[in-house]
């Protein structure tokens, strides 16, 4: 089960509420070498398993820490999450126990909740071939991670805009866009040109 990052499983995944209850979370906006190694190791594997490019090229990467409630017998528990804006894709990677995870989504196809004050409600297809999950991205309250927020739905609304219909290469060779005509009067006198035969008389 992978914690604040992942909505619990025996939950309701609308009731993030009481899954969050007692968690603090900071978030700051870090270049991906300020990430600790064994997280940067599994979101630098995923990457390259999925042909995603260099993380060098991510435009945005904030690290969030996770600190949950403690109790009477047991000690706090504190979690690590990176959310990474690489190329057409949002990456996310965590420690949470019993053992991290890296995983990532075309930004094309999210869905984003209206975003509350502490994250957002994610549902994409994280597996290739598997079905849309929902996972709520918990962010500190501070400018970092709501200037994250921002970027990631920016970069998503970017990705789910339709393109412009291309008129250039759109139509079949031989269409009447692509044929060109050449004439041997001149478009801009209007005159036939002067013939060789009659150039060699004159002459």
């Amino acid at each position: 089960m992978l914690t604040s990052t992942l909505r619990d499983r025996t939950r309701p995944v609308h009731n993030r509420v009481v899954a969050d209850q007692g968690w603090t979370r900071t978030s700051r906006l870090v270049h991906i070498c300020d990430v600790a190694e064994p997280m940067r190791y599994a979101v630098e594997e995923h990457c390259a398993g999925q042909l995603m490019g260099e993380l060098a090229g991510a435009s945005a990467c904030c690290l969030t820490s996770s600190t949950g409630p403690t109790g009477s017998t047991r000690p706090a528990r504190r979690h690590h999450r990176v959310d990474i804006l690489l190329g057409r894709h949002l990456v996310t990677a965590g420690d949470a126990p019993p053992h991290g995870y890296a995983r990532s989504a075309r930004l094309a196809t999210l869905a984003l909740a209206l975003p509350a004050a502490d994250g957002i409600l994610v549902t994409a297809r994280w597996q290739t071939h598997g079905r849309p999950e929902s996972c709520w991205l918990g962010f500190g309250d501070g400018p970092d991670g709501r200037t994250f927020l921002l970027l990631l739905q920016a970069a998503v609304e970017r990705a789910t805009q339709p393109r412009p219909l291309s008129t250039q290469n759109s139509l079949p060779s031989g269409s009447a866009s692509t044929i060109q005509v050449t004439s041997p009067w001149s478009m801009s006198t209007r005159r036939a040109p002067m013939s060789t035969s009659r150039s060699t008389s004159a002459a």
